[in-house]
């Protein structure tokens, strides 16, 4: 399935997802280590948090979607 494409949306999905906690944590850092360094502990625990919270849902929801057959969804759009 994957060689053909099928995937490749839900996978830029993700990617596009990853980069936005990446890119806006960056510009958070940025600002937080002028003024104040102790709030980029709690910047960095609340990223690490979101991204498993994310990486558990869509874990579930793909599991959830095996089990379930509602991958023959993917098969059928043309």
């Amino acid at each position: 399935m994957s060689a053909i494409g099928l995937y490749g949306p839900l996978n830029h999905f993700l990617y596009a997802a990853s980069i936005m906690l990446v890119s806006g944590s960056q510009i958070l850092y940025g600002r937080y280590i002028v003024r104040d360094r102790e709030r980029i502990n709690s910047l960095f625990s609340v990223n690490l948090i979101v991204s498993t919270v994310l990486s558990v849902l869509t874990s579930a929801l793909l599991t959830v979607g095996v089990l379930t057959g509602l991958t023959r969804l993917i098969r059928s759009i043309p």
